[in-house]
């Protein structure tokens, strides 16, 4: 699947950069953990292998290029919201 083109995958992104963690964003996405880190590291895959978290630090920091995908998902969602 390509998960760029998946709304759900970018709601997911959403919830991760929200709470800042794949464990916090269970809850919201209404996944396992597994399911979460999957769907970040399919996002990341489509979209050329950029990384959209640093990991390395807690709790999750978006990278420059997560900044950017998290405020075109937000209006992405909105504007499908609103479509709706």
């Amino acid at each position: 699947m390509k998960r760029d083109l998946d709304l759900e995958s970018w709601r997911v992104f959403c919830a991760v950069a929200d709470t800042g963690s794949i464990s916090g964003a269970c809850a919201a996405a209404g996944m396992d953990a597994s399911g979460v880190s999957r769907t970040i590291r399919g996002l990341e895959a489509a979209l050329g292998g950029i990384r959209l978290f640093d990991r390395s630090i807690r709790p999750l920091k978006l990278t420059e290029n997560g900044e950017r995908a998290l405020a075109c998902a937000r209006q992405m969602l909105a504007s499908h919201a609103a479509l709706l």
